[in-house]
Parts: C-alpha cells; sequence; structure tokens
C-alpha cells in the first residue's frame, strides 16, 4: 500500500521509520511522476491472497493516520 509520496526523500524516510516504530513493514523508494521526482513510502507487501487481511490493514493505516492509503500492486 502507498501511504505517502513525497518531493524531499527526508519527508519520506520520516514517515517510513515512524511506521516502523508502530510495526508495520515498510519502505521508501524513488519513483516519478510527470518527469518530477518523488519518493514513495509503501506498507507490506501482503499476500495477493489475502484480500481481507489487505483491507484490515488499509483501514488501520487510514485510522491512525487520518489519511488515504492506496493498495498497489508491487512488482
Amino acid at each position: 500500500m502507498q501511504v505517502g509520496s513525497f518531493a524531499q526523500e527526508t519527508n519520506a524516510l520520516v514517515l517510513r521509520d515512524r511506521l516502523r516504530q508502530q510495526g508495520y513493514d515498510t519502505f521508501a523508494e524513488q519513483g516519478s511522476s510527470d518527469g518530477q521526482v518523488l519518493w514513495r513510502v509503501r506498507v507490506g507487501p501482503v499476500p495477493h491472497a489475502r484480500a481481507e487481511a489487505r483491507m484490515r490493514s488499509k483501514q488501520r493505516l487510514e485510522e491512525q493516520r487520518d489519511q488515504a492509503a492506496l493498495i498497489m500492486s508491487y512488482p
């Protein structure tokens, strides 16, 4: 799940570390959108066969952060 997208790597790492302290498996990765470098913070992976577990994780993250999370596939 993607839980944040930042122009500054430092901001992504702060969120990544905060979520790790809360017990989430999370990572930050560099990407781009419209030619701009972005740092995405993602939680997971959650196995595809466990759709219900993914939804529970998404709901828990959204409740804790009061912000939407996106479920995305990861290569």
